[in-house]
């Protein structure tokens, strides 16, 4: 799918570049609000920093991650490719 992530790249504690399978680039910036229920222990900046890709998606262990085509619709759609999540 277009919306497949390919590559993911931490810039900052809490900053990650993905770049999708379509060309579509973009930041996605966490708030610590963001860091809740299912969410909360990425608040560790170690847990955080051990993402991986897993079937196109942004994964941390075995069984967390973000949905691919929900973040591809937002940063295509952000003036620049940068979006804040909390």
């Amino acid at each position: 799918m277009n919306f497949d992530i390919t590559a993911v790249r931490q810039l900052a504690d809490y900053d990650l570049e993905l770049t999708f399978r379509d060309g579509t680039r973009g930041t996605v910036s966490f708030r610590s609000t963001f860091f809740t229920g299912v969410f909360s222990r990425l608040g560790d900046p170690r847990v955080f920093a051990d993402h991986h890709l897993e079937h196109g998606a942004i994964a941390w262990g075995a069984d967390l991650d973000l949905a691919p085509d929900a973040l591809h619709e937002r940063l295509r759609s952000a003036p620049d490719h940068r979006i804040v999540l909390s």
